[in-house]
């Protein structure tokens, strides 16, 4: 039988006394009251984030998802609904399933009040898009905003053949702005592409406007997606100009800039060819600071949209004369540095000096020969702008240089050695010549053992 638990005593310590025995029971009372009230308290509550719940938020932080008994039919609370999840994810087969269930899932508003197709078309998901835009129903519910909002994210996922359709059934969208989107258009969404895939055969602008209507005069519905863009571009830009001159340049300019000077910036030559081809007073157009696309050509490094200067005859002393407000021509504007993602095209140091001198001698030919020590507002001519420009950079290339140059030098040393070893080694035989003049006896008699 098991005996009564006992009081837990601290035995006494003679050497410290009933006095001080009584002090360190007392402090080990209090500190086991201080452990019982800490063990009551509320534990913090650890929660494990679900991933897929947090990838919805990320794309609508409103959006949550919360229990439905239909989530296929219902819509999530200012969220998207599970067929707006499959567009997004880009499945066909499910979405049609989905539909045979409900055709009008199509037509109900997901996230940010966009249709599933709208969803579909920023995803770039391509077959998704042409699986809903076929369906009659989607065509008569879209308005007017969401038709500009869907040609643009069409423009910018590539899907043109879908583009194409809106524009010939609605020819107005061409001039319609973005509300949602700092009033931004179609023609502009194409103007912040790097490029359209560049035609190799092309060498100046009116040569580039030949490939491009023998492109738009190929029959059938088996285009390529670089034909289709440009048809597109072309397309566009038709019903552009058909306004007055003054609602087109007031259609051109935008908050965020002017159209054909995003496309200066970005490189998109054929872009601005096909603008040009049909409207070549914009060769003169200015920004505000007084530069044309073929300034921007030169302060961008954009050499394919710079040579087209070269066409345009008389036309380029009329765009030589101007100057911006620091009295900086265009070969000032050679002198600047670049960008970084400009510069470094080229690897190494040295090699991107040398781009950038070959660079400043290629614009020299364009301008008048008293531009070339014309001064600006800081009393420096184009020349001297560029030394103090470039003057990071050369150091970096006599640097590198210098360590090039010692690299090269030590594996040069090393094949020095190896091929004068050789030359003095005896064929078949590691005997020194030394050695083999001894032996022999004369040089003689060495030369006639090398003969047999």
């Amino acid at each position: 039988m098991a005996s009564a638990p006992t009081a837990f005593k601290i035995p006494e310590d003679p050497a410290i006394g009933p006095k001080a025995t009584a002090a360190t029971l007392a402090s080990a009372i209090r500190s086991a009251n201080v452990s019982r009230q800490e063990n009551t308290k509320p534990k913090a509550k650890v929660t494990i984030a679900d991933p897929i719940q947090d990838a919805a938020a990320a794309l609508h932080p409103r959006d949550r998802v919360p229990q439905s008994q239909d989530p296929a039919t219902e819509p999530e609370e200012q969220g998207n609904t599970a067929f707006c999840y499959a567009a997004l994810s880009g499945n066909v087969k499910i979405a049609q399933i989905m539909k045979m269930k409900k055709q009008d899932l199509s037509v109900t508003r997901g996230g940010k009040n966009l249709f599933p197709i709208h969803i579909a078309a920023l995803a770039g998901h391509a077959q998704m898009v042409h699986e809903l835009y076929d369906e009659d129903h989607i065509k008569n519910q879209l308005t007017n905003d969401d038709r500009i909002s869907l040609l643009i994210a069409l423009v910018e996922s590539d899907i043109y053949d879908v583009a194409l359709k809106m524009i010939e059934r609605h020819p107005e969208l061409a001039t319609m702005n973005d509300h949602t989107r700092e009033e931004e258009t179609a023609l502009h969404a194409f103007a912040r592409k790097p490029c359209i895939p560049s035609i190799e055969t092309s060498t100046g602008i009116w040569s580039c406007c030949k490939n491009f209507y023998l492109f738009f005069s190929v029959a059938g519905s088996n285009k390529s997606k670089h034909e289709q863009g440009l048809e597109l571009v072309q397309k566009l830009w038709e019903k552009v100009i058909l306004q007055d001159e003054e609602k087109v340049s007031k259609f051109m300019i935008i908050p965020s800039g002017r159209l054909i000077f995003i496309a200066a910036e970005t490189g998109n030559v054929e872009f601005l060819t096909i603008l040009i081809r049909q409207y070549p007073a914009l060769i003169l157009k200015v920004d505000e600071n007084k530069h044309t696309i073929f300034h921007k050509a030169v302060l961008y490094r954009h050499e394919k949209i710079f040579k087209l200067i070269f066409e345009l005859g008389m036309m380029k002393n009329l765009i030589n004369i101007y100057e911006d407000e620091n009295k900086n021509n265009m070969l000032h504007l050679a002198g600047q540095l670049p960008l970084p993602s400009r510069l470094n095209v080229v690897p190494g140091a040295a090699l991107q000096l040398q781009q950038e001198l070959l660079w400043f001698e290629e614009v020299k030919k364009v301008v008048r020969p008293g531009q070339i020590v014309a001064k600006n507002t800081q009393k420096q001519t184009a020349r001297e702008v560029f030394m103090e420009k470039h003057e990071n950079l050369r150091i970096a290339a006599e640097k590198w240089m210098i360590k090039t140059a010692n690299s090269c030098m030590l594996v040069a040393t090393l094949i020095a050695t190896v091929t004068f070893a050789a030359a003095f080694t005896l064929p078949g035989d590691n005997v020194g010549i030394s050695d083999a003049i001894i032996n022999s006896g004369s040089p003689k008699a060495m030369l006639a053992s090398w003969a047999l």
